[in-house]
């Protein structure tokens, strides 16, 4: 389902049994509003000169969005929840205010 709070509340009420499986498209899209993010903040930030220097910053955050989306590789939702608090951890170095936001968003709805 989508991650509007409207949703998963009256999914909660009406159907307290069921578990809720957030669709790709919506968890997605809060990532790549997350890359956005980061790229807007990058090319404000810098001169041409430096922005080219800077693209690290960038590609990092490109590799985290590509690594996020692995996610739906996994068959066990042990494994994928393995999978997203080792990706969370790796953040911690990263200082990405965008992607921390996005992954305790994911932790909130999860």
């Amino acid at each position: 389902m989508d991650m509007w709070k409207a949703f998963r509340k009256a999914t909660e009420m009406h159907a307290p049994q069921a578990a809720i499986l957030y669709d790709k498209f919506h968890v997605l899209r809060q990532l790549n509003d997350a890359m956005d993010t980061v790229r807007k903040a990058e090319y404000k930030r810098l001169t041409l000169r430096t922005l080219l220097a800077a693209n690290k910053r960038l590609n990092t955050a490109y590799v985290l969005k590509e690594q996020f989306a692995q996610l739906w590789d996994y068959r066990s939702e042990g494994w994928a929840r393995k999978f997203f608090e080792n990706r969370r951890k790796a953040l911690r170095w990263q200082r990405l205010e965008p992607f921390e936001k996005f992954a305790a968003l994911i932790e909130r709805h999860s």
